[in-house]
């Protein structure tokens, strides 16, 4: 079920450092320490959580942010994106 976002006069507004900022949603899993899970927002990495996904839960603070990470010599990377349309950011991000 696709969600339209709110129509909001106020744009985002981030302070401090974002570029290779990530939020961490909850720690690895015992049983499969080599899985991260990055989410394109707080939000998504919040329902990944508590729909009880085990692994490694980070969220990205924005989707350019997510070609920051820097991932450890074999650790598997899932990324949970948004349903954004096929020609999105987060799209064309993921295939690189």
């Amino acid at each position: 079920m696709a969600v339209d976002k709110a129509n909001i006069s106020i744009n985002r507004r981030s302070f401090g450092k974002i570029s290779g900022s990530f939020i961490t949603i909850a720690k690895r899993n015992a049983n499969d320490p080599n899985i991260t899970i990055i989410a394109e927002g707080a939000e998504t990495a919040l329902s990944l959580q508590q729909a009880g996904i085990k692994g490694n839960i980070i969220a990205s603070a924005g989707i350019s942010n997510l070609t920051n990470y820097s991932p450890f010599p074999g650790e598997k990377i899932i990324i949970a994106a948004d349903n954004d349309s096929k020609n999105s950011i987060t799209n064309n991000i993921a295939r690189t």
